[in-house]
């Protein structure tokens, strides 16, 4: 039984069905109206990193999931046991950087790179414009007297792409020159961070609903 499920210690009780595999979704589609939020990975050949990231997606919104050349497949046994059937659940397209733009153009969508080091490409002028989107809705610009929640909701209201990268090889030039580069605020005290983790905080940031959390914690007993 260990075996057949390639685990050292199964659970003791197994199901072997049949089922056709779901197509990958065309996010091109005229049908899809509206598109806010979408996680794009580049060249991550974990599975089990892979499958935590389409977990984390579902279970905080996220609508879509485009997989560039590189990744591995999201429906490897690993990576479904990772996503918990995540797979499933969430519209996965798979295709190159021509047709990603394409797709961003559609939904009018800003993009942002997840990279360790910000450096200075955010300086140069390939991000003149995505610079200039940004700082359009920083909070400083919103009316007077807006609260916390304006706040959140104005940071989980605009279209855009979070793209991930493997850990080893982190993003490709492609990817920087049409990418806005985005980093975790960390102590120093560590390099880095697992890509599902920072994919998971990433998108939760994202997601407006970081006062819901905050309520949570001020609520009295």
């Amino acid at each position: 039984m260990n075996k057949i499920c390639a685990l050292q210690n199964s659970d003791g009780v197994q199901a072997v069905a049949e089922v056709d595999m779901p197509k990958f979704a065309d996010l091109s589609d005229a049908n899809i109206t509206s598109l806010q939020r979408l996680l794009v990975l580049e060249r991550l050949q974990d599975p089990g990193n892979l499958g935590t990231l389409l977990r984390t997606a579902v279970a905080l919104g996220w609508e879509a999931c485009f997989l560039l050349p590189g990744c591995c497949d999201p429906f490897n046994d690993k990576a479904l046991k990772a996503g918990r059937g995540a797979a499933f659940k969430l519209p996965i397209a798979k295709g190159n950087w021509e047709e990603l733009l394409c797709v961003m153009h559609r939904h009018n969508m800003q993009c942002y790179g997840a990279s360790p080091e910000k450096s200075d490409r955010a300086a140069s002028a390939q991000h003149s414009e995505a610079e200039n989107a940004l700082l359009a809705r920083q909070p400083s610009d919103l009316p007077q007297g807006s609260t916390e929640e304006t706040q959140d909701k104005a940071m989980g209201s605009n279209a855009m792409c979070i793209v991930l990268g493997s850990e080893g090889q982190g993003l490709s030039k492609t990817a920087l020159e049409h990418s806005m580069p985005l980093a975790i605020p960390m102590t120093g005290r560590m390099e880095s961070l697992n890509v599902s983790q920072a994919g998971a905080i990433l998108m939760f940031a994202f997601c407006g609903n970081s006062l819901k959390l905050y309520e949570q914690v001020k609520r009295p007993r």
